[in-house]
C-alpha cells in the first residue's frame, strides 16, 4: 500500500478558532503536519464561498466542528454543511473533522443532513481531538481510516498517480520542443479539424501512456463483505465509461458513434452513426450542414429480453445485431441491416450523445462484417433428421 503521507502531499487545510492558541489541542495536531513537511493553510473561522472556490488543488480539509464557541448547534450544523457542500463540488477531497465535541453527536448530526452513513464509505472522518493529539497517533487513525475507506484511497492513489504523470508529459513536450502547441495547431488546421478538440485528444492519450497502474496488493478488501447497491448505480458507473452525453460534445464536430434520438408519439427511435471520422469534416466548401450522416437504426429493448450470458458477462447477440448497454439506463438493438443515410441539418437537434470506444469500436467491425456476409445454401430440414 502506498504511503499515507504520500498520498497527502499537497496542502492542506486547517479550520478551528484555537489555532494561535499555542497549548490548543489543535496546536499539536499541527505541529504534526509540520513534522511530517506537510504545508498547511489556517483559518480561524469558515472561509468565504469566494475563497473556497481557489481550493480546488488542495489535498486534505481538517475542520474543527464547533469553530466559533458563541455559535449554536443548529447554524454550525447548517454553515458546516454548507461549507463541506460547496466544497466538495470543488475538490472532491477527504475531510477530518478534529474537534473536543462527542463525536457520535456529531456523526449523528451528519447522517441527519444527508452526509454520513453508516452502510457506506464516507469521505468525512470524525475523531476527538485528544485521539490525535500526537504525530503517531494522528497518522495511525488516518492510516486505519484510509485502509477502511477504499474510494478515499484511490481518490488520493489516483490523484497522485496523474500528477506525477502530468508533470512528466509536459516536462517532456517542453524538452522536445517549446513550440509543440503550435505543431499540433498547425496540423489541425491542415486537417480542418478543431485544434482545441484534437489538442485535447494528444493529452489525454498521452497522459494515459504515463499513468502507472494503482496499488490495491495491500488494500484490505473482503470480497466476502456483502455491499448495498442500487442496479441504477451501478449503470450510472458503467454509462461514464462507454457513453458521452450531448452536452459535452462540440456543436460543430460530428463523430463516429454520435447517437441520435427521433421521438414520434410513443416511438423512439435511436441512430447512431458508423461513417468513418475522417468523412465527417466538412472540406473543399462543403458545409456542415450537409454532411451525410450513415446511420443505423435501434430501439430500446427490455433487458430481460435480451438474452444475456452470465458467463460471459454481455449479452449474446446474432450476427445481425448490436445490443448497446446502458443508455440513459436503457438496452438499445442495433438491427445493422436497418440503414439509411441522412444530412447532418436533419439530425442535428436530435443528437443525444456518443457512443465511445472499444464499444463503437465493436459495432463499427460488426457492421462491416455484416456487409462482406456471405449468404449460403439452405440445408433442407430433413437432412437434420
Amino acid at each position: 500500500m502506498t504511503n499515507i503521507i504520500e498520498l497527502f502531499s499537497g496542502i492542506g487545510v486547517i479550520i478551528d478558532d484555537e489555532i494561535n492558541k499555542p497549548e490548543s489541542s489543535i496546536k499539536k495536531v499541527m505541529c504534526s503536519f509540520e513534522e511530517k513537511n506537510i504545508p498547511f493553510l489556517a483559518y480561524e473561522d469558515l472561509p468565504s464561498t469566494e475563497l473556497v472556490h481557489n481550493f480546488h488543488s488542495v489535498s486534505f480539509v481538517l475542520l474543527d466542528w464547533k469553530w466559533n464557541a458563541d455559535t449554536s448547534d443548529e447554524l454550525l450544523l447548517r454553515d458546516n454543511t454548507a461549507f463541506i457542500t460547496v466544497l466538495h463540488e470543488i475538490c472532491f477531497v477527504p475531510v477530518f473533522i478534529f474537534t473536543d465535541e462527542d463525536p457520535t453527536s456529531i456523526i449523528s448530526q451528519l447522517e441527519g443532513a444527508g452526509m454520513y452513513s453508516d452502510t457506506k464509505n464516507n469521505l468525512i472522518f470524525v475523531k476527538h481531538k485528544s485521539e490525535v493529539d500526537t504525530t503517531a497517533k494522528l497518522f495511525e487513525a488516518i492510516n486505519g481510516w484510509v485502509k477502511s475507506t477504499l474510494p478515499a484511497y484511490i481518490i488520493k492513489e489516483w490523484e497522485s498517480k496523474k500528477r506525477r504523470a502530468s508533470n512528466s508529459l509536459f516536462q517532456s513536450l517542453y524538452n522536445i520542443n517549446p513550440n509543440w502547441v503550435k505543431v499540433f495547431l498547425e496540423t489541425s488546421k491542415k486537417d480542418d479539424i478543431d485544434a482545441a478538440f484534437e489538442l485535447d485528444e494528444l493529452l489525454y492519450e498521452n497522459l494515459h501512456s504515463r499513468m502507472s497502474l494503482m496499488n490495491l496488493i495491500d488494500m484490505p478488501i473482503n470480497r466476502e463483505e456483502p455491499i448495498s447497491y442500487e442496479a441504477s448505480e451501478i449503470r450510472n458507473l458503467m454509462q461514464g465509461q462507454r457513453f458521452l452525453p450531448a452536452e459535452k460534445l462540440l456543436s460543430e464536430m460530428i463523430f463516429t458513434g454520435d447517437i441520435y434520438l427521433n421521438v414520434q408519439g410513443e416511438e423512439r427511435e435511436y441512430f447512431v452513426n458508423v461513417r468513418p471520422q475522417c468523412d465527417c469534416i466538412p472540406r473543399n466548401g462543403v458545409r456542415l450542414e450537409d454532411i451525410n450522416l450513415y446511420l443505423i437504426k435501434g430501439m430500446e429493448k427490455s433487458i430481460d429480453k435480451c438474452h444475456f450470458n452470465k458467463k460471459d458477462g454481455n449479452f449474446a447477440d446474432i450476427e445481425t445485431r448490436v445490443t448497446v448497454f446502458p443508455i440513459n439506463h436503457k438496452a438499445i438493438q442495433f438491427e445493422l441491416g436497418n440503414f439509411s443515410v441522412r444530412k447532418f441539418s436533419e439530425m442535428r437537434e436530435k443528437r443525444i450523445g456518443r457512443l465511445l470506444p472499444p464499444f463503437i469500436t465493436k459495432l463499427v467491425q460488426k457492421y462491416a462484417l455484416y456487409m462482406e456476409r456471405q449468404a449460403l445454401p439452405r440445408i433442407p430440414e430433413e437432412a437434420t433428421k
